[in-house]
């Protein structure tokens, strides 16, 4: 298993003082403090024309920017919305941006954060940044969405009575990525900053802090920030960084496996495939198209509540608001063919699921639950030997994001 960072940063809006990142996949936060502190209406009656983009466009994962769109990467501008109502006039364009993502971050796709934004969202005070660039042929036709950061803004920063603008971090999101076309994405980052260093937009945050956190810490994304941050001199720090773990298949699966355990390890799992068998009879499977969906989440829901997440309350079923946002997250992820689910069965009857979602040729692993009563053959580390394997022989993941 490879290692991702996760890093903080941040920058003070007066003099733009900005945390600065360390290689690997790491979290950002960022934080701008600006001359004054108001807090402002929705915009939503400055919000230019979108083009809406072909839904085939946004199911192909990561497809190009057709070239008819060509656009002018030195003329962008910045909306703002604080409605979240408003951003329903913008959700194909959002689609077809998160198609062609500089870097893919399934919790900020809409199918997924509108659900976030209903669950979660409610006592928030948002300020949704969106990017927009004119074409090049036709500067007279409706602009194109270049990037999306959806930002809420809190009266207080580490205790302090100074306001801070945050990328919006939900319960259950582990990225904070936001979505910028790679066409043109230098320049739509500068407009984003751009923004939040000018107390005069009509739809200014009027923050002290700008903090961007669970943002990663190498890649295009990083290597964009890196760049921007260095020709812009201004100041930067690094106020947290940590590693979680990447997927990246080796050559087989037994070569990966060779490495990430010792032999006597392996043998162990082995046998304790061996003696689960003895107690009846076992099967991994994968949900398929045809399959009940909703009678897998059900059993996903069941194995979570009845270990210790629902000794201590926190298992997803407990809660109504949670237990809805991840059963319409997981329906919806399964319409669109981008939820991958796997269970481990005895005797017909799942004792160890997991579940991830898909992103193009990249997938995040969200949740596993297992069965404790059987917690003596490790039924949870059985299944994710058998999804190394799966990952290996159909080769159509090229990395896992934990």
């Amino acid at each position: 298993m490879n290692s991702s960072l996760e890093t903080n940063e941040a920058i003070a809006m007066s003099d733009m003082e900005i945390g600065a990142k360390t290689p690997g996949r790491s979290d950002v936060t960022e934080t701008m403090s600006p001359s004054r502190d108001q807090s402002t209406g929705n915009a939503r009656s400055a919000v230019p024309p979108v083009t809406q983009a072909s839904s085939k466009s946004a199911r192909a994962g990561r497809a190009p920017l057709p070239s008819r769109f060509r656009l002018n990467g030195e003329k962008m501008s910045v909306v703002v919305l604080t409605d979240i109502s408003a951003l329903e006039d913008y959700l194909p364009a959002l689609e077809e941006l998160a198609a062609d993502a500089l870097e893919p971050n399934l919790f900020y796709e809409p199918w997924i954060l509108q659900p976030s934004l209903k669950a979660f969202g409610q006592d928030q005070h948002f300020f949704f940044a969106l990017v927009f660039a004119p074409s090049v042929a036709n500067p007279n036709a409706p602009q194109i969405l270049c990037g999306f950061f959806p930002m809420v803004r809190e009266r207080r920063y580490k205790g302090l009575p100074i306001s801070v603008l945050r990328l919006w971090q939900y319960r259950y999101c582990s990225l904070c990525a936001p979505l910028i076309r790679t066409e043109h994405a230098d320049e739509c980052l500068k407009a984003f900053f751009k923004w939040l260093a000018d107390p005069a937009h009509p739809s200014a945050a009027k923050c002290a802090v700008v903090e961007l956190g669970y943002v990663p810490g190498d890649g295009p994304f990083h290597a964009l920030l890196v760049d921007y941050f260095y020709n812009s001199a201004r100041p930067v720090y690094v106020e947290d960084c940590h590693v979680r773990a990447l997927f990246r298949p080796a050559e087989t699966a037994e070569v990966y496996l060779s490495k990430a355990f010792s032999g006597r390890r392996r043998k162990e799992y082995r046998l304790q495939e061996k003696h689960l068998a003895e107690v009846g009879q076992i099967e991994y499977t994968q949900l398929k198209e045809q399959d009940d969906v909703d009678q897998w989440i059900s059993d996903f829901l069941r194995l979570e509540s009845s270990g210790w997440k629902g000794e201590e309350g926190s298992a997803i079923a407990l809660q109504k608001v949670d237990q809805e946002f991840f059963r319409e997250v997981a329906r919806e992820g399964f319409r669109r063919g981008r939820l991958r689910m796997l269970s481990l069965n005895l005797e017909g009857r799942s004792i160890a699921q997991k579940l991830d979602f898909t992103v193009g040729r990249a997938a995040f692993s969200l949740k596993i639950a297992y069965d404790e009563s059987y917690s003596r053959f490790s039924p949870g580390v059985l299944l994710e030997l058998d999804n190394l394997r799966r990952l290996h022989e159909g080769r159509q993941i090229d990395w896992v994001d934990s």
